[in-house]
């Protein structure tokens, strides 16, 4: 039997192979009879069928397959094409994942998922869109398009810096308008921060299509942006650069300025003979004058690097590429001689010419990139340190003409000063445990030379000192936290971070995590507010202090409390009133009185959340500060009851009237009777006091004293 099946099945390979298609059909269907069991004869069948009518004619031969041998990957490939035929996307959808599983060398099978996940728009198939994605760029199988779309995922997963270089590899295959509008996009995201560059590819895009409306309403946006900060930025520092004089044409030194000639406007030539006459005199000129040039002022050079220089001219490809500088003004005073207006938003005089011909030339934006970078970082340098925050943002809006792999060479001087900005802030650290700061003191703090707005806008190449900078911040809201017990001031201390959140996935997962963290302790530290409301005037009694109508008493400042329920006995008839007294520094005072009739049970509930309330959030501030005066040898009455760090002293009867007993802190017991504490002491049983709770200042504090035995 299975000699038989091997023959019909190779039989039907070499009639397929032979264009003989009806007669491998035949051949494929006779095995299929002598072996139903066998998948390869199913598989020949419907490679034959397939071939002859198409795979939706081959469907069912194709199912027969991979229900023999369910590890085929590329038969669940066919599979899925045969149900793409007839439009059942799903089963196609679920075939083509299952080949992926059993074959993933097979790219096409990964184009399909690719190409349905994103033409059906499923939210929940986005992840796998991406992850198909993925794995094609680990094999470097990615189509043009395909950049695109990867773009496009990091870019709705709010990762628009990783985004950027997808549409970057996008756009040097295909430049179309909607790859430089979505480059723009990310450009223009807070993360990113690139509005000018953001500004170019909207110009790009509509030189590919000149009414693309979308371009035109993202620079309608982006222009008021960079107008604001153009006006931001003082005219004497744009033209005159932040390096000195000494420093200008260190890293780059045009031919055509040095030779003083220019390519002829019709032709675009320069005759070499030309070249050679400019060339010698300009070798006279520095002889004569040690180096100093007349015609190119603030320069002095030797003549090597001035021929090297020259020469240049004579290479066709390095003669255009110096061509493309000495074209674009800007960039050339940006790059001879560190002039910042290279980075101003002009409209009228976009450089697209340049811009295109950098992104599609490779040798030509590798060549530059060497240059560009240096230069970057010398006035990078300088214009941080000048701490001038329009400056900072107007040199990191756009037009940094490097390729990725030179980005972080345009800020190895800058990396290494940044260290710098972190003093202060490192300082305050150790200062917290002992001192709790307001939120103000800590806002100066990042504000003290722009410090704060610098960290936000800085870019990734300083992705270390912002997280030491955001690490910092963090770390006073646990100081703050653990020292002081302050999870509001923790809060708004966290929120100053915000914006360094943006920066990177992990600040933004912390970021939000210790939110969460700090909104639970702030609801549990809520849990014990009272607020009542007596018509218009409100009663609240919170963390942060006492506040009845106009009057408000911090926690901080309270001083003395009472409170209690009087009951008044009428004939048939009782009534409750409810007193609750607090008192600050100085004058300050809050009394509060409500009364009740026989219908008591609500009115205790309200009374027992302020008492509640009053135990949570003022109580032990009052206690402390009794504590504190009693421990620096101060007589405070409760009463008339002088209480001492030893002790207090009690009234006994004797043998003619009363006499004082003092009685120690471990002696003194208290027991609430008819609304008062009654104080005795083991020192003397006849010796006590009674104090009405409801009437005398910290007569409630005095009993917690005694019940807590004080300064046992």
């Amino acid at each position: 039997m299975s000699h038989e099946i091997d023959d019909l099945v190779k039989r039907c390979v070499e009639l397929r192979e032979a264009g003989r298609i009806e007669e491998a059909i035949i051949s494929a269907r006779r095995a299929t009879s002598v072996d139903p069991e066998s998948a390869n004869a199913w598989w020949q069948l419907a490679l034959a069928v397939a071939e002859k009518d198409g795979d939706a004619a081959a469907l069912e031969y194709f199912k027969q397959t991979v229900e023999l041998a369910d590890q085929y990957g590329y038969g669940w490939h066919r599979l899925g094409n045969a149900y793409k035929k007839i439009e059942q996307i799903d089963e196609a959808v679920s075939s083509w994942e299952t080949a992926c599983e059993y074959d993933g060398d097979y790219e096409w099978t990964r184009y399909n998922l690719v190409d349905t996940y994103n033409s059906r728009k499923i939210e929940a198939e986005k992840e796998k869109l991406f992850k198909q994605l993925v794995e094609l760029e680990s094999r470097g199988k990615l189509r043009p398009y395909d950049y695109h779309l990867l773009a496009i995922a990091h870019h709705n997963n709010g990762n628009y810096l990783n985004a950027i270089p997808y549409y970057k590899k996008y756009l040097l295959q295909r430049s179309d308008q909607y790859g430089y509008t979505n480059l723009s996009l990310s450009y223009s995201s807070q993360q990113v921060g690139q509005d000018l560059d953001a500004a170019d590819c909207c110009h790009l895009a509509l030189l590919v299509k000149p009414d693309f409306e979308t371009a035109n309403n993202l620079l309608a946006n982006l222009t008021p942006k960079l107008e604001k900060l153009k006006i931001g930025v003082s005219q004497h520092t744009i033209t005159d650069a932040l390096i000195p004089k000494g420093n200008w044409f260190e890293n780059y030194l045009s031919p055509f300025e040095l030779l003083q000639i220019e390519q002829d406007e019709d032709t675009g030539t320069l005759e070499i003979k030309e070249i050679q006459k400019a060339r010698k005199i300009l070798i006279q000129e520095i002889e004569l004058e040690d180096g100093v040039i007349e015609w190119v002022p603030n320069l002095t050079i030797d003549k090597s690097r001035a021929i090297k220089i020259a020469d240049e001219l004579n290479d066709e490809k390095l003669r255009f590429y110096h061509q493309q500088i000495y074209d674009h003004k800007p960039l050339l005073n940006f790059l001879s001689r560190g002039n910042l207006a290279l980075f101003l938003y002009d409209q009228g005089e976009i450089h697209t010419g340049f811009l295109s011909t950098f992104a599609a030339d490779e040798d030509f934006a590798q060549w530059l990139s060497e240059i560009y970078s240096k230069q970057y970082d010398t006035v990078f340098a300088a214009v941080l340190a000048s701490k001038n925050i329009d400056i900072i943002k107007l040199i990191l809006s756009g037009r940094r003409f490097v390729k990725p792999e030179f980005e972080d060479k345009c800020f190895i001087t800058g990396v290494r000063y940044s260290n710098n900005l972190l003093h202060d802030l490192t300082e305050q650290k150790d200062k917290i445990e002992k001192s709790k700061p307001t939120i103000q003191a800590i806002r100066n703090l990042l504000d003290n030379n722009n410090l704060r707005n610098i960290l936000e806008i800085l870019p990734p190449a300083f992705l270390e000192i912002q997280s030491i900078a955001a690490e910092t911040i963090r770390s006073f809201t646990v100081e703050i936290y653990r020292h002081h017990d302050d999870a509001e001031l923790a809060k708004e201390v966290l929120a100053l971070t915000s914006n360094f959140a943006q920066k990177s996935a992990s600040f933004r997962i912390r970021f939000e995590k210790d939110l969460a963290k700090l909104n639970e302790l702030i609801e549990e530290e809520k849990k014990d507010e009272s607020i009542l409301n007596f018509g218009d005037i409100r009663f609240e009694i919170k963390r942060d202090g006492v506040r009845h109508g106009g009057k408000f008493i911090k926690t901080t400042d309270a001083e003395t409390l009472r409170w209690g329920i009087l009951v008044n006995n009428s004939p048939g008839y009782k009534t409750y009133d409810f007193k609750i007294a607090v008192g600050g520094k100085g004058a300050q005072s809050i009394n509060l009185n409500w009364n009740s009739g026989p219908e008591i049970k609500k009115q205790e509930e309200l009374f027992q959340k302020c008492v509640d309330a009053i135990f949570a959030y003022i109580v032990p501030t009052v206690i402390k500060k009794l504590k504190a005066e009693l421990t620096n040898g101060k007589t405070v009455y409760v009463g008339d009851l002088p209480l001492t760090s030893g002790g207090l002293i009690l009234k006994a009867p004797g043998w003619f009237g009363t006499k004082d007993e003092y009685c120690p802190w471990r002696s003194l017991s208290s027991e609430i009777k008819n609304g008062s504490t009654v104080i005795t002491s083991s020192v003397n049983s006849k010796a006590e006091a009674t104090l009405s709770l409801a009437d005398i200042d910290n007569a409630w504090i005095l009993r917690i004293l005694i019940k807590q035995g004080m300064m046992k």
